[in-house]
């Protein structure tokens, strides 16, 4: 756990580190060596909502997350994955030679980080 900017008075990161890298959920693994840092943003402002579309109970319900519908969610998400960068580029793992896969170290700007992070965004269930 820890905070997306010194400024907060408690932690809103939380950082989860799978041994493994894969596309998607029930994709094959990558077949090099990898871990996935995945964060989620513990406050989220962002809203979405679930709508009933029928009176059966074997329809399922309309879910439209809205992931990082807002700005501040945006830049927490950018500031999440400049995180991770910093602690991969630690001494500590420099011996394994860590590649970004995604989002891909070429991006750089709030824009761009916020828009990655939401195409590689994802629930984790709760």
């Amino acid at each position: 756990f820890t905070r997306s900017d010194a400024a907060r008075s408690h932690a809103n990161l939380e950082y989860h580190v799978q041994p493994l890298s894969l596309d998607a959920f029930g994709e094959p693994l990558h077949s090099f060596p990898a871990f996935t840092a995945s964060v989620c943003n513990l406050n989220p402002t962002s809203v979405g909502t679930v709508r009933i579309r029928s009176g059966s109970a074997r329809v399922a319900p309309a879910i439209a997350p809205n992931y990082l519908s807002t700005e501040e969610d945006k830049k927490i998400a950018a500031e999440s994955l400049r995180q991770v960068r910093k602690i991969v580029s630690q001494p500590a793992l420099a011996r394994y030679r860590p590649e970004e896969w995604k989002p891909g170290s070429q991006f750089q700007s709030d824009e761009e980080l916020a828009l990655l992070a939401g195409d590689i965004a994802n629930t984790i269930f709760h």
